[in-house]
Protein backbone atom coordinates (compact mmCIF):
# COMPACT_ATOMS: atom_id res chain seq x y z
CA UNK A 1 0.00 0.00 0.00
CA UNK A 2 3.00 2.29 0.79
CA UNK A 3 4.23 1.90 -2.38
CA UNK A 4 0.94 2.90 -4.50
CA UNK A 5 0.64 5.93 -2.57
CA UNK A 6 4.31 6.85 -3.57
CA UNK A 7 4.13 5.91 -6.65
CA UNK A 8 0.98 8.19 -6.80
CA UNK A 9 2.50 10.98 -5.40
CA UNK A 10 5.55 11.27 -7.72
CA UNK A 11 3.48 10.88 -10.73
CA UNK A 12 0.88 13.33 -9.47
CA UNK A 13 4.09 15.95 -8.97
CA UNK A 14 4.88 15.45 -12.44
CA UNK A 15 1.36 15.82 -13.47
CA UNK A 16 1.50 19.08 -12.02
CA UNK A 17 4.84 20.11 -13.00
CA UNK A 18 3.97 19.69 -16.73
CA UNK A 19 0.86 21.57 -16.03
CA UNK A 20 2.32 24.62 -14.53
CA UNK A 21 4.85 24.61 -17.72
CA UNK A 22 2.14 23.92 -19.85
CA UNK A 23 0.35 27.09 -18.71
CA UNK A 24 3.50 29.53 -18.22
CA UNK A 25 3.82 31.37 -21.26
CA UNK A 26 6.80 30.24 -23.38
CA UNK A 27 9.12 33.25 -23.42
CA UNK A 28 12.19 33.21 -25.24
CA UNK A 29 14.26 34.88 -22.33
CA UNK A 30 17.62 36.48 -24.45
CA UNK A 31 18.90 35.68 -27.82
CA UNK A 32 22.17 35.94 -27.78
CA UNK A 33 24.34 33.48 -25.44
CA UNK A 34 26.35 36.10 -22.81
CA UNK A 35 29.67 36.41 -20.57
CA UNK A 36 29.06 37.99 -16.95
CA UNK A 37 30.76 38.49 -13.71
CA UNK A 38 28.80 38.07 -10.45
CA UNK A 39 29.62 39.02 -6.62
CA UNK A 40 27.39 37.23 -3.91
CA UNK A 41 27.22 37.36 -0.47
CA UNK A 42 27.41 33.62 1.03
CA UNK A 43 25.66 32.57 4.43
CA UNK A 44 26.91 28.89 5.53
CA UNK A 45 24.35 26.61 7.20
CA UNK A 46 24.21 23.42 8.71
CA UNK A 47 27.18 22.11 10.23
CA UNK A 48 29.37 24.31 8.02
CA UNK A 49 28.03 27.54 9.98
CA UNK A 50 29.91 25.92 13.01
CA UNK A 51 33.67 26.44 11.22
CA UNK A 52 33.04 29.17 8.87
CA UNK A 53 30.96 32.83 8.93
CA UNK A 54 29.27 34.51 6.09
CA UNK A 55 31.34 35.43 2.73
CA UNK A 56 31.38 36.62 -0.36
CA UNK A 57 31.54 34.72 -3.88
CA UNK A 58 33.28 36.22 -6.86
CA UNK A 59 32.43 34.51 -9.96
CA UNK A 60 32.40 34.47 -14.26
CA UNK A 61 29.15 32.92 -16.01
CA UNK A 62 28.38 32.11 -19.20
CA UNK A 63 24.96 32.02 -20.33
CA UNK A 64 23.27 30.12 -23.62
CA UNK A 65 19.49 29.90 -24.36
CA UNK A 66 18.57 26.49 -25.40
CA UNK A 67 14.99 26.76 -26.52
CA UNK A 68 11.91 28.55 -26.06
CA UNK A 69 12.13 29.61 -21.59
CA UNK A 70 15.24 28.04 -21.16
CA UNK A 71 18.72 29.23 -20.86
CA UNK A 72 21.60 26.98 -19.36
CA UNK A 73 24.37 28.97 -16.97
CA UNK A 74 27.86 27.62 -16.24
CA UNK A 75 29.82 29.78 -13.96
CA UNK A 76 33.00 29.46 -11.69
CA UNK A 77 33.17 30.52 -8.55
CA UNK A 78 35.65 31.49 -5.56
CA UNK A 79 33.91 31.62 -2.25
CA UNK A 80 35.78 32.75 0.79
CA UNK A 81 33.81 32.00 4.20
CA UNK A 82 34.70 34.18 7.12
CA UNK A 83 36.51 33.61 10.09
CA UNK A 84 34.73 31.52 13.21
CA UNK A 85 36.64 31.43 16.23
CA UNK A 86 35.65 28.17 18.27
CA UNK A 87 36.41 27.92 21.95
CA UNK A 88 37.30 24.86 23.18
CA UNK A 89 38.54 24.50 26.99
CA UNK A 90 41.54 26.67 27.84
CA UNK A 91 42.10 28.15 24.39
CA UNK A 92 40.42 29.18 21.38
CA UNK A 93 41.73 28.45 17.43
CA UNK A 94 40.35 30.68 14.53
CA UNK A 95 38.58 28.34 11.46
CA UNK A 96 38.18 29.87 7.77
CA UNK A 97 36.72 27.78 4.40
CA UNK A 98 37.18 28.90 0.88
CA UNK A 99 35.67 26.58 -1.71
CA UNK A 100 36.00 26.86 -5.48
CA UNK A 101 33.16 25.45 -7.58
CA UNK A 102 31.99 24.72 -10.79
CA UNK A 103 28.11 24.97 -11.35
CA UNK A 104 25.61 24.41 -14.15
CA UNK A 105 22.40 25.62 -13.51
CA UNK A 106 19.01 25.56 -15.97
CA UNK A 107 17.04 28.64 -15.72
CA UNK A 108 13.44 28.32 -17.12
CA UNK A 109 11.65 32.10 -17.71
CA UNK A 110 8.23 32.43 -15.70
CA UNK A 111 8.30 35.47 -17.65
CA UNK A 112 10.07 38.56 -19.12
CA UNK A 113 12.67 38.75 -16.38
CA UNK A 114 11.64 36.28 -13.67
CA UNK A 115 13.23 32.65 -13.70
CA UNK A 116 13.57 29.55 -11.73
CA UNK A 117 16.90 27.67 -11.13
CA UNK A 118 18.20 24.46 -10.71
CA UNK A 119 21.59 22.16 -11.14
CA UNK A 120 24.75 20.28 -10.70
CA UNK A 121 27.65 22.26 -9.11
CA UNK A 122 31.23 20.49 -8.13
CA UNK A 123 33.16 22.19 -5.12
CA UNK A 124 36.48 21.97 -3.72
CA UNK A 125 36.82 22.90 -0.05
CA UNK A 126 39.18 23.65 1.83
CA UNK A 127 40.42 24.97 5.55
CA UNK A 128 42.83 27.14 7.24
CA UNK A 129 43.00 26.70 11.17
CA UNK A 130 44.99 28.76 13.47
CA UNK A 131 45.92 28.48 17.03
CA UNK A 132 47.38 31.37 18.87
CA UNK A 133 51.17 31.14 16.81
CA UNK A 134 50.18 27.69 15.51
CA UNK A 135 48.65 27.60 11.67
CA UNK A 136 47.36 24.39 9.46
CA UNK A 137 46.60 24.75 6.17
CA UNK A 138 44.66 22.27 4.30
CA UNK A 139 46.81 20.48 1.67
CA UNK A 140 45.96 18.70 -1.49
CA UNK A 141 45.13 14.95 0.50
CA UNK A 142 42.81 17.11 2.78
CA UNK A 143 40.74 18.76 0.39
CA UNK A 144 37.09 18.12 0.09
CA UNK A 145 35.33 17.92 -2.66
CA UNK A 146 31.35 17.28 -3.03
CA UNK A 147 28.85 17.35 -5.51
CA UNK A 148 25.66 20.02 -4.98
CA UNK A 149 21.96 20.26 -5.72
CA UNK A 150 21.18 23.96 -7.33
CA UNK A 151 17.69 25.49 -6.79
CA UNK A 152 16.88 29.24 -6.57
CA UNK A 153 15.48 31.90 -8.54
CA UNK A 154 16.65 35.20 -9.95
CA UNK A 155 15.50 38.86 -11.44
CA UNK A 156 16.93 40.42 -14.36
CA UNK A 157 16.69 44.20 -13.54
CA UNK A 158 17.55 45.27 -16.99
CA UNK A 159 19.27 43.31 -20.01
CA UNK A 160 22.47 43.20 -18.21
CA UNK A 161 22.11 43.56 -14.37
CA UNK A 162 20.69 40.82 -12.40
CA UNK A 163 20.37 39.40 -8.83
CA UNK A 164 20.20 35.73 -8.03
CA UNK A 165 19.45 33.67 -4.65
CA UNK A 166 20.23 30.22 -4.56
CA UNK A 167 20.33 27.40 -2.04
CA UNK A 168 23.31 25.22 -2.44
CA UNK A 169 23.46 21.74 -0.95
CA UNK A 170 26.77 20.86 -0.94
CA UNK A 171 26.97 18.20 2.37
CA UNK A 172 26.08 21.35 4.51
CA UNK A 173 24.11 23.51 2.57
CA UNK A 174 24.68 27.21 2.24
CA UNK A 175 22.67 30.23 0.99
CA UNK A 176 23.90 32.55 -1.65
CA UNK A 177 22.49 36.10 -2.94
CA UNK A 178 23.70 37.46 -6.00
CA UNK A 179 24.46 40.74 -8.18
CA UNK A 180 25.04 39.60 -11.88
CA UNK A 181 26.38 41.65 -14.40
CA UNK A 182 25.79 40.32 -18.38
CA UNK A 183 28.20 41.99 -21.64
Amino acid sequence: MQHNTHTFGRNLLRCAAIAIAAASPALVAQSDPKFGISASFSMPMGSLKDVAGPGFTAGAFYEMPLFEGFVQNMSLQYTSFGTKKIDYFFFSVDCSVSSFAAHYDLNYYLGPSLYALGGLSYHSYSMNVKAGSQSYSSGPEDIDTKIALNIGAGFNITETLGIEGKYVVAGDPYLQLSARLRF
